[in-house]
């Protein structure tokens, strides 16, 4: 208990503390690899288990095992979101790629469906990554310092470009290796046996190297006030349940906030939008041509190719350009041009499959396409968590990002499973357009577009700027809330304890 209320050493204001960013973008790269690695190959999972007989058909099983990781995150995700505000952000850090470690070995190792899924579920589970990684980048440098929140924030959309550069890669490439290079030393009994494990291996490597560098660098951004003597015995008195279950309810009444709550649904509905393209992508690289030239038929070494040229691609662009926009153009007004330039490149997506049969120029117009897409949709959640952190002051910032990756947990849930069928609906239907393999591209797009409008409509420019400490929401501290005291001018003098 005591460790978890020491006062965090001050930030030199002077110098951008690299090593910390840097070491939270891996963080949340270690969260987006366990999500990416796995969809060049989900298709052929499922196949391999016996789930779905062609890989035109993989679509009504695969979104199930995607969708597996957000349902146990958004299970618990509100909780981790807590927990950080009471425990500290480096414990939940430290617990999640724990998890990663271990149950991505249990996901490499699995040869049935049920457990591929039970593995991924619980992947979900014990995973509080994301909110408190977005969370520790706005605490981690000074928050009167625009450009270096702007920095930080996109190191740790750089960490998601890293880990969608690598896992594709490493999915597409490394597993079914003895398949994939026949006679080599990865075509051994194990493997044959395993075929998805080494992809789940490297992840699990990868995740432990985040987790090394977390206990030795990262510093804890939870900053506690010091507390009087009535209120560390008030504080003595209260378990870690009550607490919890005290600012549950806190949190509850954080979507009563319009900000807040702008800010939250709109990040939720694009969660939605992206994963279901980020699912549909490469069963349509995967999936067969037939006479209507329906998919691009790819093995799973182009696809993971593709898909590491989308992460490289958006690599560059969150490190070296992002940067620099987001000096010009603030949160809002870059969402809403994202959204609409994004529209025309999901449209003519599909129609690529019916240009021939040249592997050569489909993998191109494929990456092409693709890197430009992953580049707008990250420029969208870049925004996004800016203007999450935004819309609350920093007491809260921890439990809103909690709040926020629990209700985007359960669109990422629903999302992969519903888009999944209805493109392997749409793949085996013979219906003509726009029916056709064309029918989820087409719904994707006008939803990237309607969000923009609304987000453009709808939220106010004041949410283009970080709040200031105690400028937002709550003005009754968690001791003076679980004391039972009814002096809320004194709770908001001495702050928001959380």
């Amino acid at each position: 208990m005591s460790a978890a209320v020491e006062l965090v050493e001050p930030k030199d204001e002077l110098k951008f503390p690299w090593y910390g960013v840097v070491t939270n973008s891996l963080v949340i790269g270690t969260n987006a690899f366990a999500l990416f690695q796995c969809f060049p190959y989900a298709g052929y999972m499922v196949v391999w288990m016996g789930k779905a007989k062609t890989v035109d058909e993989a679509g009504f099983y695969s979104g199930f095992l995607v969708a597996g990781f957000m349902i146990g995150r958004s299970s618990t995700s509100l909780l981790w979101g807590i927990a950080t505000d009471i425990l500290g952000r480096k414990p939940v850090i430290v617990i999640g790629c724990t998890a990663m470690i271990v149950f991505q070995i249990m996901f490499g190792l699995a040869k049935t469906f049920e457990v591929a899924l039970a593995s991924r579920i619980l992947l979900g589970i014990f995973n509080g990554l994301v909110a408190t990684s977005k969370t520790v980048a706005s605490e981690i440098v000074p928050r009167d310092r625009r450009d270096w929140q702007a920095k930080s924030m996109s190191w740790v959309s750089a960490g998601v470009s890293l880990a969608t550069l690598l896992g594709p890669t490493v999915g597409g490439w490394l597993s079914s290796p003895a398949e994939q290079y026949p006679g080599s030393i990865l075509d051994n009994d194990f493997l044959i046996s395993y075929p998805y494990f080494l992809p789940n291996l490297i992840a699990a490597m990868f995740a432990f190297v985040a987790l090394v560098l977390t206990l030795l660098v990262l510093p804890e951004t939870l900053e506690r006030p010091v507390l009087t003597a009535q209120e560390k015995e008030a504080k003595s008195r209260v378990s870690y349940v009550a607490t919890a279950v005290s600012l549950i309810k806190t949190n509850c009444k954080l979507m009563l906030n319009k900000k807040i709550a702008l800010a939250v649904f709109a990040y939720c509905i694009q969660s939605f939008i992206s994963i279901c393209m980020y699912e549909i992508f490469p069963l349509w690289l995967m999936a067969s041509k037939g006479d209507e030239g329906k998919g691009m038929q790819m093995s799973l070494g182009l696809i993971g190719s593709v898909q590491s040229i989308n992460g490289a691609v958006l690599l560059v662009y969150q490190s070296l350009l992002f940067p620099q926009i987001a000096k010009r153009v603030k949160p809002i007004r870059f969402w809403v041009l994202a959204g609409y330039i994004m529209f025309p490149f999901v449209i003519f997506m599909p129609f690529t499959s019916q240009f021939g049969a040249d592997t050569a120029g489909n993998f191109v117009l494929a990456a092409i396409l693709r890197s430009i897409q992953v580049v707008l949709d990250m420029s969208i959640f870049t925004s996004a968590f800016m203007l999450i952190n935004n819309s609350c002051d920093g007491s809260q910032r921890g439990s809103v990002n909690g709040l926020a990756m629990t209700l985007a947990s359960v669109t990422k849930a629903i999302g992969p499973i519903i888009f999944s069928v209805l493109f392997a609906w749409s793949v085996t239907n013979d219906l003509s357009f726009p029916l056709s393999h064309h029918f989820t591209f087409f719904i994707i797009a006008i939803l990237y577009a309607l969000q923009s409008f609304a987000v453009g409509r709808y939220f106010t420019k004041d949410m283009d700027v970080m709040k200031k400490e105690g400028e937002n929401l709550v003005k009754t501290s968690s001791v003076e809330m679980l004391a039972g005291s009814d002096d809320s001018k004194e709770a908001t003098k001495r702050g928001a304890l959380v």
